[in-house]
């Protein structure tokens, strides 16, 4: 644990931290004290702070708070102890009685200015990541990249409110973004958050080898299909210049797409409908064809030149 990492981590969620000066606790504290840290003095939003590195793991709960009153009455600066992992129990003890830390992309306790948590504060190993994002996380990956503001925090307020999306499928996107290296997850005493440090450009094109298309696979339907928006080429009309295909290209979400009468599918005759691993709907904001995002997932790879040039300047368009 480094002083580089600590202050690098406050400023990215914001929080200002002065260039430090390494202070020897000896010259102030006893031993039984001192010889547990190494120091520096440094201001963190304009506060005058001890930065605290603890030398070893041993260190309890108890230990910390009883040298938390030390290193105050001693130096007359609020003591901040840097941590590269905190257990829950651990954590809880500290907060109870109010002993500023920070765990570097974790989380951070300075109270009352800044209280931010993230989901993996406490997080114990996971299951390997699969090779393409699953379908809440490209969502709300989307969303952000639709709606907001990058970089920047993207609260999980906002996302519930546009996606309507649990609580706990919510948790996992973010998560799972985090994981993949797109973004952080931050929290709040009031909200949790997505924290995304590149421009919506950087965040495509890294993001792009684990978008996994929306279309589950086509049929040709010769039915009315009152829910289904327009997509493939007959949405790419919608947003460009191109010449739609003699046939209508919609989309279902694949549980509604399964419930389509036998009867209604012919091989070479009626509309091509697509069976998307997600709602479709819950992007485009009530337009009457998919988002243009997943759209252009959905494209990828098409041979036609017509559609390539068309899905990058609907891209250009969407992103930057």
């Amino acid at each position: 644990m480094t002083e580089a990492q600590v202050r690098n981590y406050l400023n990215r969620l914001g929080v200002s931290m002065a260039d430090g000066e390494v202070v020897d606790l000896r010259a102030s504290l006893p031993l039984n004290v001192a010889g547990h840290y190494d120091a520096v003095r440094s201001g963190i939003a304009g506060e005058k702070c001890i930065i605290l590195f603890p030398r070893n793991e041993d260190t309890t709960p108890n230990d910390v708070v009883l040298h938390n009153v030390a290193v105050r009455n001693a130096l007359s600066a609020r003591p901040v102890f840097a941590f590269a992992r905190l257990d829950k129990e651990f954590a809880t003890s500290l907060k109870a009685v109010k002993v500023s830390y920070v765990v570097p992309s974790r989380q951070v306790f300075l109270p009352p200015c800044m209280v931010l948590e993230s989901d993996r504060a406490y997080a114990d190993d996971e299951k390997p990541l699969g090779a393409h994002l699953t379908p809440w996380a490209q969502i709300v990956l989307l969303d952000c990249l639709l709606h907001e503001r990058l970089p920047g925090i993207v609260w999980f307020s906002a996302l519930r409110e546009r996606l309507n999306i649990t609580p706990v499928n919510l948790s996992r996107a973010a998560r799972e973004i985090e994981r993949r290296g797109l973004a952080r997850t931050i929290r709040s005493s009031r909200d949790g958050g997505i924290e995304f440090s590149f421009d919506k450009k950087r965040i495509w094109e890294k993001a792009s080898p684990v978008f996994a298309s929306p279309v589950r696979n086509r049929v040709r339907v010769k039915a009315k299909l009152n829910n289904a928006v327009k997509s493939g080429v007959s949405a790419l009309a919608e947003y460009s210049d191109i010449v739609d295909n003699d046939f209508l290209t919609l989309a279902l979400p694949s549980n509604e797409a399964k419930k389509i009468p036998e009867a209604k599918i012919h091989r070479y005759e009626g509309c091509i409908v697509e069976s998307w691993r997600y709602d479709p709907r819950i992007l485009n904001e009530g337009r009457e064809q998919v988002d243009p995002l997943s759209l252009c997932i959905s494209l990828k790879g098409a041979s036609d030149p017509r559609i390539q040039i068309a899905t990058e300047r609907l891209l250009e368009k969407a992103l930057w």
